[in-house]
């Protein structure tokens, strides 16, 4: 029965019911009086925030909306996890719970989302099933595929040739978008300031996207060349604000590190003050330790040290490779080496941040941060370049080198549209960069700009249109 599932696997169980709608559809009556009607379930948050985003509810006779949607076992626990006080959840919009505990939490605050209950639905053995469903198996269920994108169908009519092509030519429209954005930077500040800019913001990825980029708008402050990581550091770490000003005790090791790096910054902080980023910008939940901005910080303090490193970069552009395999590789690897040879440290190698250690020895920049940030910002600053000297030549070089760059893509983002769009037609871990970057394209430029019900979605019709244009 599902009485037996404790804890936080109950409501994991629970939300996989919802997430195939597990129940009867319509007119589910709401505790406070009404009714509402999931037309779609929205998609598994694994951030912060509510448990579900961008559902499809329609609440007695009214018009669907767009909202998100919180899973809790009883309806305690929206007050007890501190949801009700909490900004992040100011977006929910539907409540469910597997029951409520006690009469007197039928009279809810008026001001707090509505709620339904699953117990009623949930509590006979024809529903045992839908507690048992397995993460991994939870959207090939024959529930969920009617929640897929609606142009899948026209996708799964298409050879994986044909995909890939329709990728690589979203994937293009990225580039020439990221380029002529570094290339409008240039105008105004140098090339130099654009490509610290695209190089830095990277390493923030989504969640702190924006204080690494103000960080690199601020570069004329902590761009040191020839000077130790140590210094680069301090000033960095300061302007991000994420310098502690004490540490355990019984930690040895970071309380001598921190005190050399305090050395440099107590000495300049005064006249940064104004520059100095406040905590709230940071976001760290979520984040495995290898990311955390603390490592990010010392991986851009060894860059802004090393010297010249945009025309190192620029002249490693020039020095075009020969079309076999092996030439290929010890090219990619000159660049790997330029951008992490010297990113090692007797203490970022074994740390997360300040306080936290590593399970076990990392550098700072591994393989897959490494083609994120060929693919997101050196290569598109390598094009903005060549197409602002006209060399038409070079660009078409670029582009097949950026289509071809080696990818990473094993996330749950990257999962989950793979398989609403595709049905996992194409092999997510044996993408290329092209395939990769045409996947976020679609999200970006289609799936994010309309409801989860694909509603007034142009993409189908135009793969219909242009699938057998090569």
């Amino acid at each position: 029965m599902i009485q037996e599932y404790k804890g936080n696997n109950r409501e994991a169980r629970l939300s996989r019911v919802w997430q195939v709608l597990g129940f009867p559809e319509r007119d589910i009556p709401l505790t406070r009086g009404g009714t509402v009607t999931p037309l779609h379930p929205g998609f598994l948050n694994r951030g912060k925030g509510p448990d579900f985003k961008n559902a499809v509810l329609q609440f007695n006779d009214d018009p669907p909306v767009t909202t998100d949607v919180e899973i809790d076992w009883t309806d305690r626990e929206w007050r007890l996890h501190g949801h009700d006080s909490d900004s992040e959840f100011d977006s929910v919009g539907l409540r469910v719970v597997w029951d409520c505990k006690g009469t007197e939490t039928f009279e809810l605050n008026q001001a707090e989302p509505p709620l339904i209950r699953l117990r009623p639905f949930l509590e006979g053995p024809e529903w045992n099933w839908a507690m048992g469903l397995e993460p991994e198996t939870t959207w090939t269920h024959p529930k969920a595929i009617r929640f897929a994108g609606k142009c899948r169908k026209v996708w799964n009519r298409m050879s994986v040739s044909e995909i890939r092509r329709a990728l690589e030519r979203i994937a293009l429209v990225r580039l020439w978008n990221k380029g002529d954005g570094i290339r409008i930077r240039a105008q105004r500040l140098g090339w130099d300031q654009a490509f610290w800019e695209s190089l830095i913001s990277v390493l923030g990825f989504q969640k702190n996207y924006w204080p690494f980029r103000r960080l690199a708008e601020l570069g004329s402050l902590w761009i040191q060349h020839d000077s130790d990581h140590s210094s680069v550091l301090a000033r960095l770490s300061g302007l991000a604000g994420l310098l502690p000003n004490v540490t355990t005790k019984d930690d040895v090791e970071s309380s001598r590190y921190l005190q050399e790096i305090w050395s440099y910054w107590w000495r300049e902080q005064h006249y940064f003050q104004e520059f100095i980023l406040p905590d709230s910008m940071w976001r760290r939940d979520q984040i495995r330790p290898l990311n955390f901005p603390e490592r990010r910080l010392a991986l851009a303090a060894f860059w802004a040290c090393s010297g010249a490193l945009t025309e190192r970069v620029w002249y490693w552009a020039n020095q075009v490779p020969g079309a076999d395999q092996r030439s290929q590789k010890k090219w990619r690897r000159q660049l790997y080496d330029l951008l992490s040879g010297s990113a090692r440290h007797d203490f970022w190698s074994h740390r997360a941040n300040w306080r936290r250690r590593l399970n076990q020895p990392a550098g700072l920049m591994g393989q897959g941060l490494f083609n994120e940030i060929v693919v997101n910002a050196i290569l598109p600053w390598i094009w903005a370049r060549e197409y602002a000297e006209e060399r038409a030549h070079r660009l078409i070089e670029i582009e097949q080198i950026y289509l071809n760059w080696p990818a990473t893509p094993d996330n749950s983002r990257l999962r989950n549209l793979n398989w609403r769009l595709m049905g996992n037609k194409m092999q997510i871990r044996k993408m290329k960069a092209g395939a990769v970057q045409g996947l976020l394209g679609v999200s970006r430029f289609y799936c994010e700009k309309f409801n989860s019900l694909c509603e007034g979605c142009p993409m189908p019709d135009r793969l219909s249109r242009e699938k057998y244009i090569h």
